[in-house]
């Protein structure tokens, strides 16, 4: 579950900041750039939701645990 969200968010992050690799899959989305500005927020809102995800995990760890 924890390597699925991993890669999700990783192949997300990739996406929003690698315009080229975004490109070569989606070459028709009408941006030729994301701005610097969204890709930050986009960045800080990841680090919010996995520290979130974490502390959920933690608080709860005997229903996700194994």
């Amino acid at each position: 579950m924890v390597a699925g969200w991993l890669m999700i968010a990783g192949v997300l992050q990739a996406f929003i900041n690698f315009d080229k690799l975004r490109l070569k899959f989606f070459p028709d989305d009408g941006l030729l750039y994301i701005p610097r500005g969204l890709k930050i927020v986009c960045m800080y809102s990841f680090f919010v939701c996995d520290w979130y995800w974490v502390v959920l995990m933690y608080f709860y760890r005997g229903t996700i645990g194994w």
